[in-house]
């Protein structure tokens, strides 16, 4: 839900942006795509260590050791699938449908494709890797064509600045881990979190977007955040 209610948010600024001001259109998806790796990384990254127990807490130990693998896939695939929401708004603003639709269409291809291939060669496990593949084949194909409309490549610098967040989540997610699962998860977000602050990751314009998100009537105002 979190990339969906981004997109309805920041879709406006973008349009508005790429119509009357390139540098705040540029601004604006640079923005979010910090914004949305900041939410994404560690669904994909403190995904994989939880998979397991998550699968646990509703299965049989039997059940876990066939879907703990297909799961954390998945965890990686939805947090590539973030970064769509913030391209497929710049495409669209920069009336790139025909490109967006034609990607599309090959993309869903090659998942039938690659299912119909790694299916019975590794069962589930195949399914999570194509949709990995095709989710990926979406974020990377469409740089090339954000970039002659102006838009900066992924921000490889800001995902290092995360580092520090992961690692304290990961080390509180450790120090909790005997406890029920819940409590894992919260310190491992608490983590993140003061990691990802104290790191430099949430500069004070995104934290004032963090706040301004939460206060009543926020949603309509239509910005991006910083």
């Amino acid at each position: 839900m979190l990339p969906q209610v981004f997109s309805r948010t920041a879709l406006s600024t973008i349009n508005e942006g790429y119509a009357t001001d390139p540098e705040r259109f540029r601004r604006a998806v640079a923005s979010g795509y910090r914004f949305l790796l900041l939410f994404a990384t560690p669904v994909a990254v403190l995904g994989i260590p939880l998979a397991e127990r998550l699968v646990t807490a509703v299965g049989t130990d039997e059940f876990a050791a066939g879907a703990t693998p297909v799961l954390r896939l998945f965890f990686v695939a939805c947090a590539i699938s973030f970064l769509t929401s913030i391209i497929s708004d710049a495409m669209v603003a920069a009336h790139q449908q025909r490109f967006l639709t034609t990607l599309s269409a090959v993309n869903l291809v090659v998942n039938i494709t690659l299912n119909v291939i790694l299916i019975p060669l590794f069962g589930a496990v195949g399914c999570g890797i194509a949709l990995i593949v095709t989710e990926l084949s979406g974020v990377l194909f469409t740089q090339f064509r954000l970039k002659k409309i102006g838009v900066d490549p992924l921000p490889v610098k800001y995902m290092l600045r995360l580092i520090p967040g992961l690692n304290l989540s990961l080390l509180a997610m450790l120090v909790t881990w005997s406890l029920p699962l819940v409590v894992p998860i919260v310190a491992g977000m608490i983590g993140y979190f003061a990691g990802a602050w104290l790191g430099g990751a949430i500069p004070p314009e995104m934290r004032g977007a963090l706040l301004g998100a939460m206060k009543p009537g926020s949603r309509s105002q239509g910005t991006a955040p910083a």
